[in-house]
């Protein structure tokens, strides 16, 4: 990860690469990142890897839902949220009957936040309850902060690097 993390030049690959190699870790079934769109009351998948089966076609990825998926619950909070057992609460909460039949028994959704600014959220599933109680968890948690700064430099270096200007008259 630390790697894709300094030779990726964009954001889309650079999520796309935190996803294929956290989905090719043992533990992990499925990652996704989800950004925020403008209007602020979704989610919108960009990148995802691993065991998918069609889960997020599934699931509600609107902030505004009363479903407790948990990178709403991040997005919201902006504080990592882990779900230990995606099986309690099956009958309750849609996501996690769609979860557990596509064997995801455990799930952790971190904000990339930086500077108070949400990037969007990154969510893992684990193959096995409580994979997040663990170094796994740790690493996944700490990616949020870290990613959420390189994208925000990244982001600036964009807009002083280019020829293009915007004037605005008040």
């Amino acid at each position: 990860i630390q790697e894709s993390i300094t030779e990726t030049e964009t954001r889309d690959k650079l999520e796309a690469a935190i996803c294929e190699q956290l989905a090719a870790t043992e533990s992990i079934a499925f990652a996704w990142i989800g950004h925020p769109k403008t209007n602020a009351d979704d989610l919108e998948p960009q990148a995802w890897d691993g065991e998918d089966k069609g889960y997020l076609d599934t699931i509600d990825t609107g902030l505004d839902g009363s479903d407790r998926l948990p990178a709403k619950r991040a997005a919201r909070s902006q504080q990592p949220v882990i779900v230990a057992n995606t099986a309690g609460r099956i009958h309750t909460e849609s996501w996690r009957k769609e979860a557990v039949s596509r064997g995801f028994k455990s799930a952790i959704s971190v904000p990339l936040i930086y500077d108070g600014i949400l990037y969007g959220v990154l969510t893992v599933y684990g193959h096995d309850e409580d994979a997040f109680d663990s170094i796994v968890g740790d690493l996944v948690s700490n990616l949020g902060p870290l990613v959420g700064s390189i994208i925000s430099v990244r982001s600036q270096r964009q807009l002083t690097d280019s020829d293009q200007f915007i004037e605005l008259e008040f």
